[in-house]
């Protein structure tokens, strides 16, 4: 972005840098991999690049085309700030971008789709890339509405696992004084696909602890810890095996309005999610822990206490009831009913022709 005093008109784009590292032993093809039971492993050898030339075989660059007629926005008293959030819950973020319309401040949501030749390079294309678009259409258009927009982040609101969003408009008075609203826009996308939503602690004993009541009321859960890192992988409905990866409150500066979670889309999947790891760092080593099953469409806190001892970590998992749960009930209720209703006929039955044999038998 540059000159970021002229609102970035000379100079307007976004970099995606790859981070280039060892592979995962997601096939038998892969020989210098590293093992799927233990997606915590370090690759030392790990590499980014500052070069932001197309010549790079790392590098997705989103410069004007994308941008159409538009341009960054950039608050006069804090860096350009680009939010992430999986609106859609495929399992890929999508970002949320401070433009200017009629030279307002307003944001716009960007979807994260697969390179294509159109808009990536042949390189990023054959490298199965991604990249981001604007979705502008009559349904998005809400979200670009609210002008002079000041911030504007991704949350869970109704807890149902699907990100809605936060904008902060600021509003001038009859005397010209400015005045702040928070926008709430309610998500309502519907799609067939599922989630998972993460917390992880810091290390404080909840229960059965050296001192104090052994089952407290309420539970001493502590605070979210900074820098905690998931990862975890599922089969979608293809058979391919995805690994999905995501950091807990990685940053805490220039208004950082992250949520004290991390959700995660999982597409459409009928599976399990096969492990979860979670690590954090603690003395200068990183300690994780890796738990298997996972049922999705849950929330899950891990626990690391003691936290330099991390086979002793816990992980609780809590179920939202669904919007069809009593209908499924009623249903099953139904089922017994009508299974226990012929049984006994047939039993009755089976019991009424023996009798009736038996009296044959006697004569």
């Amino acid at each position: 972005c540059y000159p970021m005093t002229n609102n970035c008109i000379d100079k307007n784009a976004i970099y995606i840098v790859y981070n280039k590292q060892k592979p995962y032993c997601t096939s038998k093809k892969i020989q210098d991999c590293k093992p799927l039971d233990d997606l915590c492993i370090e690759d030392i050898n790990w590499q980014l690049t500052s070069d932001l030339s197309n010549k790079q075989d790392n590098i997705v660059s989103i410069g004007k085309s994308t941008f159409g007629n538009t341009h960054f926005w950039i608050h006069e008293n804090q860096p350009l700030e680009i939010r992430t959030g999986d609106f859609n819950i495929d399992g890929y973020p999508d970002i949320l971008v401070p433009i200017t319309k009629n030279n307002k401040s307003v944001f716009e949501l960007w979807e994260n789709v697969a390179c294509n030749i159109k808009i990536c390079s042949e390189a990023a294309v054959n490298a199965k890339y991604r990249t981001f678009v604007p979705i502008r259409t009559k349904q998005s258009e809400i979200i670009s509405s609210f002008e002079n927009a000041e911030t504007a982040s991704f949350f869970d609101l109704y807890e149902n696992g699907i990100m809605d969003i936060l904008i902060n408009v600021r509003h001038f008075d009859e005397n010209n004084n400015e005045y702040y609203t928070i926008q709430v826009l309610k998500n309502n996308i519907y799609v067939d696909a599922y989630f998972l939503k993460t917390i992880g602690l810091n290390g404080v004993c909840t229960s059965m602890c050296e001192s104090g009541p052994k089952f407290p009321i309420p539970k001493p859960f502590g605070v979210n810890q900074y820098g905690g890192h998931f990862k975890f992988t599922i089969t979608d409905l293809q058979g391919n095996l995805r690994i999905i990866a995501g950091s807990q409150l990685y940053r805490s500066q220039h208004f950082a309005l992250q949520t004290p979670y991390c959700l995660f889309g999982l597409g459409r999947t009928n599976n399990y999610i096969e492990l979860l790891f979670y690590g954090i760092p603690y003395s200068g080593k990183v300690h994780s822990k890796k738990w298997q099953s996972v049922i999705p469409n849950s929330q899950v806190v891990a626990i690391p206490y003691p936290i330099n001892n991390d086979e002793n970590w816990q992980l609780e998992l809590y179920l939202s009831p669904a919007k069809y749960t009593s209908w499924v009930i009623i249903g099953l209720s139904i089922s017994l009913i009508i299974l226990t209703i012929i049984i006994t006929y047939l039993t009755k039955r089976e019991k009424d022709q023996d009798e009736i044999e038996n009296k044959f038998r006697g004569f």
